[in-house]
């Protein structure tokens, strides 16, 4: 045995001895292969980083590098060719793409990821046979482990073609598979609309369960247990008393049983897991399902603002708006044995009547707007757009979607003797979620076209326009109501009934239905409402007490709103306020914007703290550092905004920087709304304060003597500290102080003392801006008992008590609060009548702590931190008096509360101090005037308000003062005037001793809007070019853009133009000054004295306005557009690039700008240039060409290749231009 054993050990000896001298003959790695794989290695890493941050052209060349430096297709990984790939496609360079894949799959094997990643491509390019088969290539090798997104590409590309069975086939298919994928059931939907497929009908009933309300009217029930996901919010409220049960598990969870339940109630379609609970058990039990909606005449206020709702849509099933099946609604309608009485019939006619005569709706806090003098004379025939909030489900329940829109605009757009008026919904304002309408206004232009961007009550608009176009939404039907001509882009629940002009035929709807019939199934049958302080709870009943109830705008409107594009606004107001939106000056800046919005302007105001994005056309926005500098972004915004105006409210630090750098970045001017003031808060915030110095400069005119002393003494420690660091200090600081206040063309002040004082001490105009009041908060009905019951009871205050109510901030510059308290323990001492204090806002007291130390324990107290709007007014209407009293003092002389100015536009009794704006008003008459600091005092005064009907003489007296002095309208338009004024004006810039450069010096210059470059100037804004010094433009033509060069702060321009005409009319701008030069010249590859230069036009007319030249054979370009022609040469002088850069770059260079538009050279040019003349550079915008219009060939990859490998970050912008040209911008990397 041991023989064999041995006779084995030696060959495997030998193969031991082999594989160790094979591994020790194999040759070590040299130190510049670890080199380049340690540079591979770095570079997929920056391609995947570029990737996650979506900087397509980054991770293209990172992964182009990795490429290259793998040699062969054969060592190259998957990831790598894939990667390299989807950059190219993200960054629109498909074409480029497409060959190295499939150089690289004729090399290597078909990977899946690779075979997706070519279909892509394949898809990008339209290839659509192709495209189709890879993708049913890839999905078949994927098999199970694949996702419905390769389905969908594949549907997408047979419904593109028209191909609707074949794309419902795959979509079928991916059900299959991947049933519970939402996207492919959207996608179904969508081709099923695009063309004309509705799914079959499905059925649905009714139950014994749940008839009671399903009536005409209302029934007493009172019976039954319903499980509800529904909670009890402060809106939802009514919502047990509509339905009717005899009591409820709400909200219905996975943990509650369904033993007992009699009916399920969901709302609408959520998809939420407690909703979802609902509907198994209702099915597996068979207890009837609820689906529940707010009703179509519903509440005072939207929900979201915490308005109560006062009724219910009740659909058993599936929800009525839900088009893709049968609901109960149609199934009624569609019912030929269903027929209304003449009784119901007439019952029906008159809710439509009152509904149209009171302008009463679902949400009733829009405005009533005469939309005839808003818009101007009718010389045409208008369309109503009607515009909806991008993904909101109910536009896909009604079979519509993006196309739907689209299919909207076009048809409007095809009615040329038509005018549009577009509808924004309010979420979908610039901004906000997202619009379908909006992006096809900007796509396609706005000449016809007047955009609606603030709430308006829609029978004001019915009664301006002629036509309404809706995709799905109620206006339509409530168009209908007002006796509109309604065309129904998609399938809302009133549709395919005879009364509407139908886009998408609705078959299984099969009966012509009456409006009345209409109106009786949903309003009516279907609806349960609910009115508080009624034994009544009719549709009827609920219009009355909307119209009692809601207020009444009725706002006068002498601007006439222009379209958009054409001709914009005359005032772009900026404000600027030191508070978020639910601050107390948010609140009324609100206010006196829709105001302003009103009369013509456009309004953007940039807040402290929290914001929301638009409201009533007033924009909104948060005020965002980088360093010591606004935002790119929030930068990007002023400049897309440009304001003419900027408007800063208050007297703290960062409110005035960013004025001062919009004033820099915009040329606006510049006024001041002095609040506060600023002497006390700087006291009260620094205790070494110099108040000497700090009002130094508080006067008409100064010396320089005086501004030398001032310089001298200034803590330019704080100073520096502030401007470098935006979160140091937010109050006052003096530098930034004096320059505004004197940079200020207009000052405002919120009262008259305030005033004053501002006029004497600057000799400015000056003008008193009070806090306003909406037109609507002077007609505010007053609660009835059992309303003003309920929400006291609510929130845990006993309803028999005098409510005194101090909203706003409660500041700790003073002890006032504390007096105020315990004057309140005075007062309660004097009378048997119970009181009650409610205090909401913001402040840095301890609120909680104070008010339990030192309020009675007898007084009931609330304490709510900034309370939004709606919880902010709900609160106001509850109290019987409204309270901001105070002693005398710098800081109450120059102020005026704005919580009092709703209050006393309400018509509620108000408290306040003598000093300051009490002054104004007569203690016993229009208020309660508190004097001095003693709390006994304070309670005598306030004494005269303990009794109901001296309460309501005293509050009627104060709303007469407040509808003169704070109506918003008249502050509004008294300030509009002011603005004008002071743009037209020949006032001075500046702060009295430095001149400063006015931009107004440019209004003189006969400049164009419509730049060619006007895509990638906005670009390279965006990405942060704010402010330019020099331009440097070879090939301007005539330089449209020099205007915006101007408006970005360009003081030196140089101008290269071949053609004569350009030329000539380029020198008409060129100023004393030298600014502005020009020289006729073109440049060429090759050194040379002369150049022969074409002109080329769009038809024989010299004149004509599409004339351009180029130096280079237009061969190419002739094939390409047949349209143009070569209609002469001219023999022009000729220089290099070299030599322009030469000249150019001898000069400072920081801030310079390169822009070339030179015909199919450029990249020629650049590549025969030293690309270290780039270098002088630190933006870029060259024209280019994807295609070979030029002998030259394409030009967009080669120039942005050289500017990238000169130091560049380097993109295509994909937007081409009239002549198929496309822009390549760059931005210089910072080493």
């Amino acid at each position: 045995m041991s023989k064999w054993i041995n006779l084995l050990r030696a060959p495997l000896s030998i193969l031991g001895r082999t594989n160790k001298s094979e591994k020790a003959s194999k040759p070590k790695r040299r130190p510049e292969e670890d080199a380049k794989s340690a540079r591979i290695k770095n570079l997929i890493r920056s391609a995947e980083n570029f990737a996650k941050t979506k900087k397509w052209h980054e991770a293209a060349s990172a992964w182009s590098q990795a490429h290259e430096l793998y040699g062969s297709e054969s060592n190259l990984p998957v990831k790598v060719i894939e990667g390299e790939s989807k950059a190219l496609r993200s960054s629109g360079r498909a074409h480029i793409a497409l060959p190295r894949l499939e150089t690289f799959m004729a090399a290597r094997s078909r990977h899946p990821s690779v075979l997706r990643e070519y279909a892509a491509v394949l898809t990008d390019l339209c290839e659509f046979e192709k495209a189709v088969a890879v993708w049913e290539e890839f999905i078949k090798a994927k098999g199970e482990s694949g996702s419905a997104s390769a389905h969908r590409h594949l549907a997408s590309l047979y419904a593109n073609e028209g191909m609707a069975s074949k794309a419902l086939g795959v979509l079928r298919d991916a059900k299959a598979k991947f049933p519970d994928d939402q996207s492919v059931q959207k996608m179904e939907n969508e081709i099923r609309l695009d063309f004309r497929i509705l799914p079959p009908s499905r059925s649905a009933s009714l139950t014994d369960a749940t008839s009671h309300l399903f009536n005409e009217y209302r029934i007493e029930h009172k019976k039954g247990i319903a499980g509800l996901t529904v909670r009890d919010t402060p809106e939802n409220q009514f919502v047990k008393s509509m339905l009717d049960f005899a009591d409820y598990v709400t909200p219905f969870t996975k943990g509650d049983s369904p033993d007992g339940i009699d009916a399920f109630g969901v709302w609408g379609i959520t998809k939420a897991t407690s909703h979802d609970i609902c509907r198994r058990y209702a099915a597996r039990y068979e207890k009837p399902l609820l689906t529940l909606e707010y009703g179509f005449v519903s509440s005072l206020d939207i929900a979201l603002n915490g308005s109560i709702q006062h009724s219910l849509i009740v659909c058993p099933g599936p929800i009525y708006y839900d088009s893709t099946q049968v609901t109960a609604p149609e199934a009624m309608l569609n019912n030929s044995a269903f027929a209304i009485s003449s009784e119901q019939r007439a019952r029906a006619r008159l809710c439509i009547d009152r509904l149209v005569e009171t302008k009463v709706t679902k949400y009733n806090h829009a405005p009533i707007i005469d939309m005839n003098d808003r818009l101007g004379p009718r010389h045409k025939p208008r369309i109503l757009l009607v515009d909806q909030r991008r993904g909101d489900k109910s536009v896909s329940m009604g079979l519509a979607g993006s196309t739907t829109f689209r299919r909207m605009f076009e048809h409007a757009l095809e009615m040329e003797d038509h005018d549009i008026v577009v509808k924004l919904h309010p979420d979908a304002i610039s901004g906000g979620m997202g619009s379908y309408l909006l992006p096809l206004i900007e796509e396609f232009g706005a000449d016809r076209v007047t955009v609606i961007d603030y709430e308006v009550n829609p029978f004001s608009l019915f009664e301006a326009v002629d036509k309404v176009f809706v995709a799905v939404s109620q206006i339509g039907l409530e168009a209908l109501f007002a006796g509109k001509d309604v065309y129904c882009f998609g399938v809302p629940f009133y549709a395919g009934w005879g009364l509407t002009n139908d886009i998408v035929a609705v078959p299984r709807r099969r009966l012509t239905r009456t409006l009345e019939e209409i109106f009786h199934v949903f309003y009516l049958y279907f609806s349960r409402y609910w009115v508080p302080g009624s034994n009544y709870h009719e549709l009827e009943n609920l219009i009355e007490h909307i119209v009692k109830n809601r207020f009444q705008t009725t706002a006068a409107v002498s601007a006439v709103v222009k379209p958009i594009a054409s001709q914009p606004v005359a005032l772009r107001i900026l404000m600027i306020v030191p508070s978020g939106r639910m601050g107390a000056s948010g609140r009324y800046m609100q206010n006196l914007g829709e105001s302003l919005v009103s009369r013509g302007c456009q309004v953007l105001i940039l807040a402290e703290g929290r914001v929301q994005p638009a409201e009533n056309g007033v924009r909104w926005s948060t005020i965002d550092f980088e360093g010591f500098r606004l935002s790119p972004s929030l930068r990007a915004r002023i400049a897309g905004f440009m304001p003419n105006v900027v408007y800063m409210n208050g007297v703290r630090t960062r409110a005035q920087r960013t004025a001062l750098e919009v004033v820099a970045l915009s040329g606006a001017a510049l006024a001041i709304q002095s609040e506060d003031d600023d002497i006390d808060v700087y006291l009260h915030h620094n205790t070494d304060a110099n108040v000497e110095h700090l009002i130094s400069l508080d006067q008409p005119s100064i010396s320089e003597a005086h501004l030398a002393k001032f310089l001298a003494e200034n803590n330019w420690v704080h100073t520096a500290r502030v401007l470098s660091d935006p979160q140091y200090d937010r109050w006052v600081e003096p530098v930034l102080r004096i320059l505004t206040n004197r940079m200020a063309k207009l000052h405002t002040a919120i009262w008259h003392p305030f005033a004053e004082r501002l006029a004497k001490e600057y000799g400015k105009p000056t003008l008193v801006v009070p806090p306003v009041a909406r037109n609507s908060d002077f007609s505010r009905g007053n609660l009835s008992q059992e309303e003003r019951a309920s929400i006291l009871t609510r929130y845990g205050i006993d309803p028999k008590r005098i409510v005194f109510f101090l909203g706003g901030s409660v500041y700790d510059y003073s002890n006032d609060f504390q007096i105020f308290l315990r004057s309140l323990n005075e007062l309660s001492n004097r009378t048997d009548a119970p009181l009650a204090l409610i205090v909401a806002g913001r402040s840095k007291l301890p609120l909680d702590r104070i008010v339990a130390e030192t309020l009675g324990r007898h007084i009931q107290s609330l304490i709510v931190p900034g309370p939004p709007d709606s919880v902010f007014m709900e609160l106001t209407k509850v109290a019987d008096v409204c309270c901001s009293p105070g002693g005398e003092s710098r800081f109450e002389l120059y102020r005026l509360p704005s919580r009092l100015v709703k209050s006393m536009a309400m018509g509620k009794p108000i408290v306040v101090g003598k000093c300051g704006f009490g002054a104004s008003l007569r203690h016993g008459e229009n208020a309660a005037i508190t004097e001095g600091l003693d709390p006994k005092s304070w309670a005598e005064s306030m004494t005269i308000l303990l009794k109901e009907h001296d309460r309501k003489r005293i509050g009627e007296q104060g709303r007469q003062f407040a509808l003169a002095n704070f109506a918003a309208d008249t502050v509004a338009l008294n300030l509009r005037n002011a603005f004008e004024e002071i743009l037209t004006g020949d006032q001075e810039v500046g702060i009295g001793v430095f001149r400063e450069r006015n931009k107004n010096d440019w209004a003189d210059v006969p400049l164009e809007e419509d730049a060619t470059t006007h895509i990638a100037l906005r670009n390279l804004m965006n990405s942060g070019m704010q402010t330019v010094k020099r331009v440097l433009h070879i090939g301007s033509g005539r330089c449209r853009e020099l205007n915006d060069y101007i408006r970005l702060g360009a003081s030196d321009v140089l101008l290269i133009e071949p053609q004569a005409d350009c030329s000539e009319f380029l020198d008409g701008l060129c100023d004393g000054a030298g600014r502005i030069k020009v020289s006729r010249s073109a440049v060429v590859l090759q050194p040379s004295q002369d150049a022969a230069l074409r002109i080329i036009s769009y038809s024989s007319d010299r004149e004509d306005c599409g004339v351009f030249s180029s130096v280079l054979e237009p061969r190419t370009l002739f094939e390409t557009y047949p349209a143009l022609r070569e209609i002469g040469k001219e023999t022009i002088l000729a220089t290099q690039l070299a030599n322009v850069f030469s000249e150019f770059s001898a000069r400072d260079n920081v801030g310079s700008l390169l822009v070339v538009e030179v015909n199919g050279l450029e990249a020629d040019l650049f590549e025969r240039t030293d690309p270290s003349f780039l270098c002088d550079f630190e933006w870029v915008i060259v024209k280019a060409t994807l295609h070979p219009l030029y002998a030259s060939g394409p030009t967009a990859s080669r120039v942005e290749r050289i500017l990238l490998e000169a130091g560049f970050s380097a993109r295509v912008l994909l937007e081409p231009g009239n002549d198929g040209c496309v822009f390549v911008v760059a931005s210089r990397l910072v080493n």
